[in-house]
Order: C-alpha cells, then structure tokens, then sequence
C-alpha cells in the first residue's frame, strides 16, 4: 500500500465521508470558471431574459470556493440599466438555505463575476463574456516549485509557422546568467526552438512571457506575454481610398486595450504588406519573404504613407487617408485586433 508521501490531499478518497465542502473541493481550480453552456441573453424593452445555461463559478469576494450551476429554466431581470452588464454572482455562505446564484445587472463586475453580456444601445453586447479560457495551459511559463530557483519552467504546446507545425515540449529554462534583468522567453517561429533574449527586437519570434531574472523566480516574477489566451478580438477591412489625395482618416474604437494588432493589405504593387503592434516591441514592418524589420517606425506609429497609430489608452487604432503608400488605389486593408483579455471596459 501507498503511504502518504508529499502531505497529500486526496480530493476524494474512497470511503471518506462526503459533504458540499469535500466536493465542490474537488474541482477548484483545476476546472476553469466560465460559462459552459447557454446563458444568452434576450432582451425585451429594458427587461433582459437569461437562457438556461451551466457554468462554473467561484465565492463573489476572494474565490476561496468554487461551485458548478445549472439553471432549468430562463430568468427576467427587470429594468436593466443601459450599459449595464448582465453578470453571475455566486457569494458562499455555508447555508444550505442561502448559496444560490445571483444572476442581475451591474454597472461594474467584481473580479469572479461572470460576465453574461452587456446591454447597450445598439443590443446586447457579448465582448466581455466570461468564456472559459481553456488554452491557459498551453506554452505556460511557470515558477520551478521545488525551492530557491533561478529557473523556469514552459508547459508543452503548439506553434505554427508558415510552413510547418512545431510541438514544444515540458522544458526547463536556465536564467542565471540573467540575474537583475528582465528577459523574454521566445519561441522562434521558424526553427520551433525556445530562446531567451532581453532585447524587444522580436523579428520572426512568438513571446509568450517575460521574467525579472533573479536568484530566486517566483510566480510574481513572471508576465504572461501570450496573445492566444486573449479571447477577444475584432476585426475588419476598409478601402482606403484613391492615391490622388483627400482621403479621410479611419479611425476603429475596440471594446478592449489592444495587446496585438496586425493590419496588411493585397496590392498588385507591393505584394502582402503586413504590420504589426504589440505592448512591448510596438509596431514593426513586414515585407515577404523579408524577415520583420523596422523601417519607417517610430515609437507606436508606421510613418509617412505606410503609417497607422495604436493608442491604448483610447483603445483606437487611427488609419490615416494616406494608408495607400502613396502610388496604390484603392487597397483594401485589413486588420485584426488582440487583447483585453477578460478585463471589462466600463465605458
């Protein structure tokens, strides 16, 4: 038989007694809070209707207790308040009688709300839902737990390039020689290899964090760089416009802070012309096959006629009239936009 080594919890062992405690011990933190199933929203003059749904959910103040629920059938809430969003409240208690789940409209979530949708005046908005972000684990770089370290460890994932596909294994990461600086861990997108660099020239590499090197990493050390795991997004095209002059400027209002931002174009001209922003190496330029380079970039704006400006704090991304670099007509351009995460615009 087994003995008890490493001061085990066993979430649940055979024949232990079982109660609500013991069993909603059973998935927390290892089944990702979200919404599961249903849960959408419909809405009729200012009274918003919830659809059945299943979701797992985590105690409304400091997650210290996690539940899943399902509903059976659907729930008004009267008189919601424009802008308002629709969330999920579960407070623990340890009444029998008292911990239900709470659906209603605030004006600001807290952090374990789940976040339904949003009313606003063009309809309900689902930019903000609280989605389970089920790639959390994929190419994480974590702590090393077995004591005092100057290492880090990568969980295993998948990247694609171009023209093949890399799996990258569970690995340890060596960061001694780095002490007292910060360094980002790559993933280089044409060769599948990991790499350690601290400079913010990120030509051809997939950041997936950054950690503040020093004789002992913790997790607070270590800033979750992947874009992936961003679940919103937007994205669009537009003309824009004639090579002779007097084009307007477009300017794109996001429902999050921009993390990535890609745009490009198809033109007979100059072929796939592709740029790309991002928090910490800002904007840079990419002509195929040429790898990313930073020709006519200047802080977070493309200049002269290739230029475009991200500005988080507006969450705006402004596409001056002259976007067609001059002797094109009529390009069209395209752009997606990463970010935000699960953070909630209260706008």
């Amino acid at each position: 038989m087994a003995s008890n080594v490493g001061s085990q919890t066993v979430t649940i062992k055979y024949y232990d007694r079982v109660d609500s405690t013991v069993v909603n011990k059973r998935f927390k933190d290892i089944r990702l809070t979200g919404i599961y199933k249903g849960g959408w929203l419909s809405r009729s003059g200012s009274n918003i209707t919830v659809s059945p749904l299943v979701c797992e959910i985590k105690h409304s103040t400091d997650g210290s207790h996690q539940v899943r629920v399902e509903t059976a059938v659907a729930y008004t809430i009267s008189s919601v308040t424009l802008n308002h969003y629709i969330v999920a409240r579960w407070t623990y208690t340890g009444s029998a009688t008292a911990d239900y789940m709470e659906l209603k409209s605030v004006a600001t979530p807290l952090d374990n709300d789940l976040i339904l949708g949003r009313y606003t005046a063009g309809g309900i908005d689902y930019n903000t839902r609280s989605t389970p972000n089920t790639m959390d684990l994929y190419l994480k770089v974590v702590e090393d737990n077995r004591g005092t370290s100057t290492k880090v460890f990568i969980r295993r994932g998948v990247v694609q390039s171009p023209s093949t596909i890399y799996t990258i294994y569970d690995q340890q990461i060596e960061l001694s020689a780095y002490s007292g600086s910060t360094v980002y861990i790559y993933i280089d997108t044409y060769t599948g290899v990991v790499g350690i660099t601290t400079s913010t020239a990120f030509d051809g590499k997939l950041v997936i964090a950054s950690v503040a090197a020093s004789a002992d990493i913790s997790t607070d050390d270590i800033t979750d760089l992947r874009p992936f795991i961003n679940m919103d997004h937007h994205q669009t095209q537009f003309a824009s416009g004639s090579a002779a002059g007097g084009e307007v400027d477009k300017t794109v209002v996001l429902p999050f802070t921009p993390i990535y931002v890609h745009v490009w174009n198809n033109t007979q001209t100059h072929g796939d012309q592709f740029w790309y922003y991002n928090q910490v190496d800002k904007i840079a330029e990419h002509d195929p096959p040429q790898p990313f380079n930073k020709s006519g970039v200047s802080g977070n704006t493309i200049t002269g006629d290739r230029s475009f400006t991200v500005n988080t704090a507006t969450k705006t991304i402004t596409f001056p009239g002259n976007q067609d670099r001059g002797n094109e007509t009529n390009a069209t351009f395209y752009y997606i936009a990463y970010g935000g995460g699960y953070n909630i615009d209260p706008s």
